[in-house]
């Protein structure tokens, strides 16, 4: 619920594209974090360029999703916990984990 004069910030990228986004950001972050720091500011900007180019959305419509997932807290946990499945997926079938 928002107050008088609050925007009401919905999810307006599906859930499943969510999750690719979320999973893009933490590849990008982790990278960044490879590079040294003085570095980090232009190699960021660059990563966060293809970022928005390759998914064709702005650092706007980021912004009011990631709003609306921290307005949600039950459908941030789902979306989180799904990252974190495909993460697991992906690391399994390129043998960087082992199965348990």
């Amino acid at each position: 619920m928002c107050g008088p004069g609050e925007k009401e910030y919905v999810l307006t990228i599906d859930e499943k594209e969510m999750v690719n986004l979320m999973i893009d950001l933490r590849i990008i972050d982790n990278q960044i974090k490879k590079h040294h720091v003085l570095d980090r500011d232009s190699v960021s900007q660059h990563y966060r360029t293809l970022f928005f180019k390759i998914h064709d959305i702005d650092s706007v419509i980021l912004a009011e999703n990631m709003k609306a997932l921290q307005n949600n807290p039950r459908l941030a946990k789902k979306i989180e916990d799904d990252v974190l499945k495909r993460i697991s997926d992906i690391q399994e079938e390129k043998g960087l984990v082992e199965v348990q």
